[in-house]
């Protein structure tokens, strides 16, 4: 004890409160504290069951906190040291050595291990180190206020982390709702109209079914009819065959042509999730927004990939033409029909940019498809030509995709 007596008083102090031990605990990672106060600063276990050590953040096992007992027994016979007084020397603690940071006996700055350090004696000492806390309290505040903005911004991430998911979580219920809706209205009009047609078929089928039994009964009359004139004499038979036959004939020749019933609802085949996919999406899209028109442009365009372009046109209004790397544009086909309405779907992740012909909604007809990485933002660029003379004055309609209008 005698190579550091003004230092045994440190080491048995606690770090959070600065006095001696009181029912001192030592974390797995070596460093003690009082056990109150370890639980004040720790606060609640995490959600692996481990507190963070106060000192260097090391997890530990509240579990395994157990009283240190050498650190007890020491902390008890230092306690029975006077106040103020060397724990070695029993001397007052009358010097400071400034080399050490310790308050020290007459008898340790003399002869023990702080001799020849820089000491002061206890009155000076307090006076000059009493002027520093206010530097000292000011960096406290400083850091405190650091930390305090820390506290906020956290504070403030873990709010937008909070109101994004809300958000997200309020757009899915709200498309999911918005889907639920379509299929349920969807489901409704095809069993609506599953109905409809039953209920007509219902009724023209019932019609014929009376027709026929009807004309059943007269037939199975007739057979009746027949087998008494076969049992008359010669000649009522010949009279009555006569009239018979003649009936017959006219019986026969009424006979109620067969039922064309032509039932007329939606096919259901593999693709017919495709369909309703189809007519969802145009329903859920939002409509197109409002275009703001200028004149502006750089020099000549070269309406090419490598230049940023991925252009579809149809040349002398007969001719599908797609503009790829090459001096001339890809001459596709002549389609069976001049598209009166185009289709555009964009998969950025995938680099896939398609053309359709959507003049028939429910029937979309691919086009062209550019494969290309995209580099960016992707903009819709529309060019109606020239005049032509009059034959080319028909108006650009933007359409959206959930209704047949103009945008």
């Amino acid at each position: 004890m005698s190579a550091a007596p003004g230092l045994l008083h440190q080491e048995l102090s606690c770090p959070l409160c600065l006095q001696l031990f009181d029912a001192p605990v030592t974390a797995e990672c070596g460093h003690s504290f009082c056990r109150a106060c370890l639980n004040r600063v720790a606060g609640e276990p995490a959600a692996d069951g481990t507190v963070l050590c106060p000192s260097c953040q090391a997890p530990t096992r509240p579990q395994a906190l157990s009283t240190n007992q050498q650190l007890a027994r020491l902390v008890e016979g230092l306690a029975q040291v006077p106040q103020g007084h060397c724990e070695e020397h029993l001397d007052p603690l009358s010097i400071y050595c400034e080399q050490d940071r310790a308050l020290v006996c007459g008898v340790c700055a003399s002869l023990g291990s702080h001799r020849g350090h820089r000491l002061l004696p206890a009155a000076e000492a307090h006076a000059r180190l009493k002027t520093q806390l206010p530097q000292q309290k000011l960096q406290l505040q400083e850091a405190c206020m650091r930390k305090e903005k820390s506290v906020a911004v956290l504070e403030h991430q873990l709010a937008e982390v909070e109101e994004t998911v809300r958000q997200f979580r309020g757009a899915v219920g709200e498309q999911l709702g918005k889907m639920r809706l379509f299929l349920a209205a969807l489901e409704g009009s095809l069993d609506r109209e599953a109905e409809r047609v039953r209920g007509e078929a219902g009724v023209a089928l019932r019609r014929e079914l009376g027709s026929l039994n009807s004309y059943l009964e007269q037939l199975r009359q007739m057979e009746k009819v027949l087998e008494e004139v076969a049992d008359k004499p010669q000649t009522e038979f010949l009279m009555k065959y006569c009239l018979v036959t003649s009936r017959l004939q006219k019986i026969l020749a009424e006979s109620p042509p067969p039922a064309r019933l032509d039932i007329q609802l939606p096919v259901i085949s593999d693709d017919f999730k495709f369909q309703v996919w189809r007519k969802m999406f145009r329903a859920l899209m939002p409509a197109l927004q409002e275009l703001t028109l200028t004149r502006a442009r750089p020099t000549r365009l070269h309406a090419v990939p490598s230049q940023g372009f991925w252009l579809l046109g149809l040349r002398d209004a007969k001719i599908l033409e797609a503009h790829v790397e090459a001096k001339e544009p890809r001459a596709l086909r002549t389609p069976e029909r001049r598209p009166t309405r185009i289709g555009i779907y964009l998969s950025f992740g995938d680099g896939v940019l398609s053309f359709y012909d959507a003049s028939d909604a429910d029937a979309l007809e691919l086009l062209f498809a550019f494969h290309e990485r995209l580099p960016g933002p992707v903009y819709p660029f529309f060019d109606v030509c020239w005049h032509d003379k009059g034959k080319n004055a028909q108006p650009l309609l933007l359409v959206g995709p959930d209704s047949g209008g103009e945008a």
